[in-house]
């Protein structure tokens, strides 16, 4: 799903995130994980360049829901961050 968000307590502009919802085993029972992809470009590039392995990011979507997420890398255009490492 395609989404505006922004980084909770910037002054940045909203951005456009790509958010993936699944479902995965832990301990033994099933839990609700969303992946976040967020292109790489100029604004997102000074917003989350400096983000190390495992730091937690709050996005705020455009509909006023927050979503805590983790970073876990990048691959060539995209920022990858999801709710459950």
């Amino acid at each position: 799903m395609q989404t505006q968000v922004k980084i909770h307590g910037s002054n940045a502009n909203y951005f456009f995130a790509s958010i993936d919802v699944s479902q995965r085993e832990s301990n033994g029972g099933l839990v609700v994980v969303r992946d976040v992809k967020i292109p790489i470009t100029s604004t997102t590039h000074q917003l989350l360049n400096n983000y190390a392995q495992g730091q937690v990011l709050t996005l705020e979507q455009k509909n006023g829901e927050f979503l805590d997420v983790y970073f876990i890398g990048n691959d060539e255009f995209n920022y990858l961050f999801s709710s459950h490492v």
